[in-house]
């Protein structure tokens, strides 16, 4: 495998990184993302570096040199052209993830259990169509 990946390689991709570093040059508007493993990039110009997990994307937004390299083991990559990029859904969109904080402070919360009481699981609510499409069938 090639240590650097250049704009012109790219129709997108899907690259296994390791510890080693791989340049990205890639145009801007295109994606990184991190399919299996956890990843470190760094981009020229950028003030912050960033960890990835997987599932979640990079977006390149200068056509500065792209330093990415696995932080333990080997990581899988996608690295999407800006068209199909622009396509994709984000891998977490913010508002979720702003939601799902909401939602796990609630359920940890008392007003979280008590409404976890009063609420039937879902089992129970399968049960109970179930039971209702069988009492339907035999009237």
């Amino acid at each position: 495998m090639s240590p650097n990946i250049e704009a012109e390689d790219l129709a997108s991709t899907s690259v296994r990184i390791d510890a080693n570093p791989l340049r990205l040059q890639l145009p801007i508007g295109s994606a990184v993302f991190v399919i299996r493993g956890e990843v470190w990039l760094t981009q020229d110009g950028c003030t912050e570096d960033f960890v990835l997990g997987a599932g979640r994307r990079f977006d390149v937004k200068s056509d500065e040199l792209i330093l990415v390299s696995a932080t333990n083991g080997d990581a899988q990559l996608y690295v999407a052209h800006p068209a199909i990029a622009a396509a994709a859904l984000p891998a977490i969109p913010d508002y979720l993830r702003g939601a799902l904080g909401a939602a796990r402070s609630r359920a940890t919360s008392p007003a979280g259990d008590a409404a976890r009481h009063r609420a039937r699981s879902p089992i129970e609510r399968v049960r109970a169509l179930f039971g209702q499409h069988a009492r339907a069938a035999t009237t």
